[in-house]
């Protein structure tokens, strides 16, 4: 989910802070893979008791972690272009679990490119991490 929210924006200049922090906590409080009512405020929830001792991050993109976090299952659209962006990152990453993605459920023009959801589905299914993520983040790639 990292990688496809770091290429969305790069595509659509949301701010790439808020993007990565979502990646950590939009599921984070996930009880199950099915449907679990909630985890998404709880993972709101987790990232502000986590905020000024495990990361920084100025009120405006606090807010929008918390928005995107806390609706990332029920809201299709955004008008806020970092949280659309994390919502359709999140959404590229449904092959995992063997759901569709549906173009016309991405919030933004960039996301419903066929390429980069055939891109999505491949890394979701073939657990794919490009190598410059293994370097960047200093781990060698398996």
């Amino acid at each position: 989910m990292l990688e496809n929210g770091e290429r969305l924006a790069a595509l659509t200049g949301a701010r790439l802070d808020v993007v990565r922090l979502f990646a950590v906590f939009h599921d984070a409080c996930r009880i199950n893979e099915g449907f679990d009512r909630g985890h998404g405020q709880r993972g709101a929830a987790l990232a502000r008791s986590m905020r000024g001792r495990e990361f920084h991050i100025d009120d405006a993109g606090m807010a929008q972690l918390e928005r995107a976090c806390g609706l990332h299952t029920r809201r299709p659209t955004d008008s806020d272009i970092t949280v659309a962006t994390c919502f359709d990152a999140d959404r590229l990453d449904l092959p995992r679990v063997n759901i569709t993605v549906d173009p016309r459920r991405l919030a933004t023009a960039e996301a419903r490119d066929l390429a980069l959801i055939a891109w999505g589905r491949k890394r979701a299914i073939g657990g794919l991490v490009e190598p410059e993520t293994w370097k960047r983040l200093g781990v060698e790639a398996p």
